[in-house]
């Protein structure tokens, strides 16, 4: 009766083994190449960027993000302690100064360590007063410091890659600057927490899983691993499609909100 348990257990061990390595030959997470040639930007250049809008206001928000951002801090920024030495998430008031030692602006200056940052990197947040000239001069000094200069949405796109958001959770940042009604910000809202996304992974997992206990019951027979009944299986994918069909289904909807509609007022006037 043992020898038979212990036999049992063993089968059941190698068929979880079984599905277990089908499962991850089949689920491998996207990655980008991200150093496709020299001198395209990659995720471990440190980039800078003016974060607020352009024109005159009473602050503007300069940022750095990448491996050498703290490092660039200390060599433009002057206050009681180096930006190396500050905690995380605290501001410091200061001075930025340029690479021939000008003066260029008094500023607040902060640290946020990787990965508690909104990029997953170590991201530096110097805020000065927002003329434009101050701005661009505080800008120049970061990059001439190490930095470089960061692509349209460089930030997000960090975030993305070092997986602190999903790409509709990157997609809904913009739809949530752009939003001009209540709805439209609600559902920027929305899909910026995740639940978007979150349904779009349910449906990938059920689609995985039921790949790999068909790849398991072909690769491994063995193991006496039986794969679900024709109709079983085609239930569950009308399942996942009706999943997918509705997820579909609220595109238009979503687009109205994003984009709005024309609308033609047809007749004649004050009729």
């Amino acid at each position: 009766m043992r020898s038979s348990t212990r036999k049992i257990l063993q089968s059941k061990k190698r068929r979880a083994a079984a599905f277990r390595f089908c499962l991850y030959r089949i689920w491998q997470p996207e990655r980008l190449p991200y150093n496709l040639a020299s001198g395209v930007m990659t995720v471990s250049d440190t980039i800078a960027a003016v974060s607020t809008p352009p024109g005159e206001g009473a602050i503007a928000l300069v940022r750095l993000s990448g491996a050498n951002a703290i490092q660039i801090a200390d060599k433009i920024f002057r206050g009681k302690e180096l930006p190396s030495q500050f905690a995380s998430h605290m501001q410091h008031l200061g001075e930025i100064f340029s690479a021939n030692d000008q003066l260029i602006d008094q500023v607040v200056l902060s640290i946020h360590r990787a990965p508690a940052s909104y990029t997953g990197e170590d991201l530096v947040e110097i805020s000065c007063h927002g003329g434009t000239l101050v701005s661009a001069k505080v800008l120049e000094a970061c990059l001439r410091a190490g930095a470089r200069a960061a692509r349209p949405d460089g930030f997000t796109d960090r975030a993305f890659l070092n997986g602190k958001m999903d790409l509709t959770q990157a997609d809904a940042v913009i739809d949530l600057i752009r939003a001009r009604t209540d709805l439209a910000l609600r559902s920027a809202t929305e899909q910026l927490e995740g639940r978007l996304g979150d349904q779009i992974r349910k449906i990938r997992d059920e689609l995985i899983a039921l790949l790999a206990h068909i790849n398991a019951s072909i690769d491994f027979p063995e193991e006496g691993i039986a794969p679900d009944e024709g109709e079983t299986l085609c239930a569950r994918l009308d399942s996942i499609r009706e999943e997918i069909a509705g997820l579909l289904a609220t595109a238009d909807q979503g687009r109205v909100l994003r984009e709005g509609v024309r609308v033609v007022i047809y007749g004649a006037t004050n009729a």
